[in-house]
């Protein structure tokens, strides 16, 4: 059998091999349309989204900046924060009790819990109720309203509504795909008193 015909049986072996060996998620193609229900279904089995970030969180109170290790689920979070490789601030919750390095205000922890959980896991919620325009789809339930972009379903921006009439707002930029799902690589969060960014360098999204 000449060297060339050989060749090209084993080179034929070799890609039934890895197809059968490696089953690729299966990307959206850049520019192509997706329905908005295939995105929230997709987003339903994400269990867990972590990185590292910028952060930049200032209160009445004092401020937290720095690189941070970031981890969000859910239900829970975990944000450490380091200045000059120093730890500088923590922020978690756990089986529903808040923690945090710095002295902060009831109301200054909810804003952060507010940030965190519904601000990246935007889409957690079983009664939501959609409306669009010609542009924009938009997400809504009680005291929270989000916007998306109509033909990417990028997160564009959402408001929150907060105790004593005040308001959350969050921008979401700079969306990389992951996964097959847009995501903002940079959040911004600001009210009349706060404000929060995360500017990932790095995102991990672990799925079911």
């Amino acid at each position: 059998m000449r060297p060339l015909k050989l060749l090209l049986i084993f080179s034929v072996c070799v890609f039934v091999i890895s197809c059968a060996i490696r089953t690729p998620l299966k990307e959206t193609k850049e520019g192509m349309d997706i329905t908005l229900p295939t995105l929230m279904e997709r987003l339903s089995h994400i269990k867990e989204i972590k990185g590292s970030a910028l952060v930049d969180l200032r209160m009445s109170g004092g401020s937290m900046s720095g690189d941070a290790s970031i981890m969000v689920r859910p239900d829970s979070f975990d944000v450490k924060i380091y200045s000059m490789g120093f730890p500088a601030g923590e922020i978690k919750m756990q089986n529903g009790v808040f923690e945090s390095s710095h002295q902060l205000r009831k109301e200054e922890e909810i804003v952060i819990i507010k940030c965190l959980k519904e601000g990246i896991f935007w889409w957690n919620s079983t009664d939501i109720n959609i409306t669009s325009t010609d542009c924009l789809f938009y997400l809504k339930r009680p005291g929270q309203v989000i916007a998306l972009d109509k033909k990417t379903l990028k997160p564009l921006e959402q408001v929150i509504a907060l105790p004593g009439g005040e308001r959350l707002h969050i921008t979401y930029k700079e969306a990389q795909k992951i996964e097959g799902i847009w995501f903002p690589a940079k959040i911004q969060a600001t009210s009349a008193k706060y404000s929060l960014t995360i500017e990932f360098d790095k995102i991990d999204i672990i799925m079911n």
